[in-house]
C-alpha cells in the first residue's frame, strides 16, 4: 500500500501565522472526520458474494454512517465558506483544488435543503415525532429484525432505517419527484471526495508554504480485505484487542 505522509512538530505548527493557523486546525479536524465516516459507511456495505440473513443489519449501519457523513459535510461546507479563499488563492491551490471547490458550490447550490434537513432531523439526533408519517404509512406485514447478545455492541435493528429513509425520501420529493435516496447518497459520497480533495491541497499549501514540514512517500505491507461488520463475535474480538483509552489520551497499542 503505497501513502503520503507529513509529520511535524507544535513548534512547527507555531509558524503558521495566529490567524491562519486556527483554519489549518479546523481543516484537519475535518479531512479526519469525513475520511472516518467515508471508509465506515463504505466498508460496512456488504460484498456482493454476501448476501444473508445479516445484510439488513449491514445496510442499517452503512445508513447510521451516511446519515453522519451528510451532516458533517453540511457543517464542514459552512465553515468553508467563511474561510478567506478568493479566486487568486484558489488558483495558487491548483486546478484539482479549484474544480473540486466549484462542484461543491454546485452541489450544496442544488442539494443545500436535504444536507440541512438529514443534518437537523436524522442525524446527531432522530426525535420519533419526523419518523411519525412514515411509520403510520408501512403496511401491517413490513418487516424488522432486531439484533442483540449480552454485549451492547452487537446491537442493531432495522426499524429506524426503514422509518428514517422513507421520511427522507418523502421530504427529498416534496421538492423533486424523481428524487431517491440512494442517488442522494451518490452525490454524498462525490461531495466528500471533493471536500477530502480541497481541504488535503489547502493543509499541504499551508504547511509547505510556512514550515519546513515535507511530503513523503511510504510503502506499508498490503493488509487484509477489508470489511467492518454489523454482526459480529464480540467475545471473540475482545481477546485480540482493548477497547479502553488511556488517560494520557493515547490508543493503546
Amino acid at each position: 500500500m503505497n501513502f503520503g505522509r507529513i509529520e511535524f512538530t507544535k513548534s512547527e505548527l507555531d509558524k503558521v501565522p495566529d490567524e491562519i493557523r486556527p483554519i489549518l486546525i479546523e481543516q484537519l479536524i475535518v479531512l479526519d472526520e469525513i475520511s472516518v465516516l467515508s471508509a465506515a459507511a463504505f466498508l460496512s456495505c456488504t460484498p456482493e458474494a454476501q448476501t444473508d440473513k445479516t445484510t439488513k443489519a449491514q445496510v442499517t449501519q452503512a445508513f447510521f454512517f451516511l446519515r453522519l457523513l451528510t451532516a458533517r459535510l453540511h457543517e464542514a461546507w459552512q465553515r468553508l465558506l467563511k474561510w478567506p479563499a478568493d479566486a487568486a488563492f484558489m488558483d495558487e491551490l491548483g486546478a484539482e483544488a479549484k474544480e473540486s471547490r466549484e462542484a461543491l458550490g454546485r452541489t450544496f447550490g442544488r442539494h443545500a435543503y436535504l444536507f440541512r434537513l438529514i443534518r437537523n432531523k436524522f442525524a446527531f439526533h432522530m426525535e420519533a415525532c419526523a419518523v411519525s408519517g412514515s411509520y403510520a404509512a408501512l403496511s401491517d406485514t413490513e418487516p424488522f429484525t432486531l439484533w442483540f447478545t449480552r454485549h451492547f455492541f452487537s446491537f442493531r435493528n432495522d426499524l429506524v432505517t426503514v422509518v428514517a429513509s422513507k421520511a427522507v425520501e418523502e421530504k427529498m420529493k416534496s421538492t423533486d419527484s424523481t428524487a431517491n435516496l440512494g442517488s442522494f447518497f451518490d452525490v454524498v459520497r462525490d461531495s466528500a471526495q471533493n471536500m477530502a480533495k480541497l481541504l488535503l491541497r489547502w493543509t499541504s499549501y499551508t504547511l509547505n508554504k510556512y514550515t519546513t514540514a515535507k511530503a513523503e512517500k511510504v510503502t506499508l505491507p498490503d493488509g487484509p480485505d477489508a470489511f467492518l461488520p454489523a454482526i459480529f463475535d464480540m467475545e471473540l474480538a475482545c481477546k485480540s484487542r482493548s477497547y479502553v483509552i488511556q488517560r494520557s489520551g493515547s490508543l493503546p497499542a
